[in-house]
């Protein structure tokens, strides 16, 4: 059952590589064409723990099947970076670093274990630190010096140099060295698309072309523009607004896409530019009808009324193609049953495999981890994927295997 999951997953990472080299993708998410691409994540985080428990608990004998697992392996990680799935990639390092530590607690030398968690802590602190001062670089600009910026394009239009309107990207003010008059004249000239209008995003399309410039480290003119090629025009007309987000096995784009919708919303107020800030809004939103019916809920037929009604009174910047639900299970649970039926949840969701003692064994950990981590930030139980998935391998991982003759 097991090898038949996984190869399901496989054919399903082929399939999406052949919309990859197929179609035009301008956003990894449309790489999932059967289900949600977080979803997705899921099940090839799982995959990769399948293969291991394979090695670990079933060491192949033959060198082609070794050679099968281990590039299946490796296949499955590098697949989560086309994906993007900064879930998947959370939870894999979330739970190799949990295996990491049950084995350095394992090792009998006192000295060697403790120097391995020593070691551990440093790690986690430099990343941790390196990503702080990153996403510092990010979103703080630079100091400038504007009696140095020049004040004309080549053709002797005037820059404009806007410091306030489009914000900071790269560490820099993304409004240096605009020229509005020549780009809307250029733009005009070498797309379909006016330069007053909409992408196909559906956001205004001078600011997608003015971030696009910017990603690039070019000005904001007519020079600029006439250096565009016809797959850049297309890209920016798709919405898209950096040109970093076109690169494959790179999670760059996606934290400084984090980093600007955080600056946004911590600046502004306004949380529709990032998922993430969206989730925030979401949960607040939560809290705030849990409050209201913090003892029994609202039930499962008035969710959507409520949150709509949550929305209204609580004057939520949210805009409305973004209100959507909790996005975290344990909150949908409290607001449709209140505090019992989230008690509830949680004994039904701990206590049979603690009960069976299957936090021991490697296959239900596993499980058990992706599946609370994808609670924390989804509604898991709420889309058909999602409950199948929970439904299927809890009662197979918890049920399913051999038990003990005495049994």
């Amino acid at each position: 059952m097991l090898i038949f999951f996984v190869s399901a997953v496989f054919a399903g990472t082929m399939a999406s590589m052949y919309v990859l080299f197929t179609s035009h993708v301008s956003d990894p998410r449309e790489l999932s064409i059967f289900i949600s691409h977080i979803r997705f994540g899921l099940t090839i985080c799982f995959s990769i723990f399948i293969l291991i428990h394979f090695i670990k608990a079933h060491p192949p004998r033959s060198l082609w099947a070794k050679a099968v697992i281990y590039l299946g392996i490796t296949w499955f990680l590098i697949f989560l970076l086309i994906l993007e799935s900064f879930t998947g990639i959370l939870i894999t390092l979330l739970l190799s670093l949990i295996f990491l530590i049950m084995m350095v607690i394992r090792i009998r030398s006192t000295f060697l274990r403790t120097l391995m968690f020593i070691s551990i802590i440093v790690g986690l602190v430099v990343v941790l630190f390196s990503l702080k001062n990153s996403l510092e670089a990010y979103t703080n600009p630079t100091p400038v010096d504007f009696s140095k910026l020049d004040r004309y394009t080549k053709f002797g239009s005037p820059y404009k140099h806007d410091t306030i309107t489009y914000g900071i990207e790269k560490g820099q003010y993304v409004g240096l060295y605009l020229c509005e008059t020549e780009m809307r004249y250029t733009w005009n000239e070498i797309s379909d698309f006016p330069y007053d209008s909409l992408d196909r995003k559906g956001q205004l399309l001078k600011y997608t072309l003015i971030r696009f410039l910017h990603s690039k480290g070019a000005r904001k003119d007519a020079m600029a523009l006439r250096q565009l090629t016809k797959e850049e025009i297309l890209n920016i007309e798709n919405g898209i607004a950096n040109a970093e987000y076109l690169k494959t096995f790179n999670l760059k784009p996606r934290l400084e896409q984090m980093a600007m919708g955080y600056q946004n919303y911590i600046r502004h107020g306004d949380p529709n530019a990032s998922s993430l800030m969206q989730r925030i809004e979401y949960w607040k939103t939560s809290a705030w009808i849990i409050k209201q019916h913090w003892l029994t809920g609202v039930g499962t037929g008035d969710i959507k009324k409520e949150f709509d009604r949550a929305y209204n009174e609580m004057d939520s910047s949210l805009e409305q193609p973004f209100r959507n639900r909790a996005h975290n299970q344990f909150l949908a649970i409290t607001i449709s049953f209140g505090l019992l039926g989230f008690i509830w949840f949680l004994f039904t969701l701990i206590y049979p495999a603690v009960k069976l003692g299957k936090f021991n064994e490697y296959l239900y950990l596993v499980f058990f981890v992706i599946v609370f981590m994808s609670m924390l930030t989804e509604d898991t139980l709420e889309t058909q994927a999602g409950a199948t998935f929970f439904a299927f391998f809890n009662a197979f991982l918890l049920f399913g295997g051999k038990k003990h003759p005495s049994d």
